[in-house]
């Protein structure tokens, strides 16, 4: 099975970078944003890994734990949903 990263920011220079590195390395990339818009999306594309990608909103407060508490339990209880790539 593929190892799953989540990467917050990732619409920012690092996490586009660390997500395009990551897909490189196999990894199935889930990006974790407040808000998520085709504008944000414009340095994933850029590098042509936005359609690789698996976007997930998160609540307000982007460092509250149970957003991604939340996340997680999603992703675990359904891993036949991930893509194949």
């Amino acid at each position: 099975m593929k190892k799953v990263a989540l990467i917050t920011g990732i619409f920012g220079q690092d996490g586009a970078y660390l997500a395009e590195f990551l897909l490189t390395k196999n990894y199935i990339v889930i990006g974790a944003s407040k808000k998520i818009n085709n504008k944000k999306k414009w340095r994933l594309k850029k590098l042509n890994i936005h359609k690789k990608l698996i976007y997930e909103k998160t609540m307000k407060n982007l460092l509250f734990f149970c957003s991604y508490k939340y996340i997680v339990k999603k992703i675990a209880r359904n891993p036949n949903k991930l893509p194949k790539i």
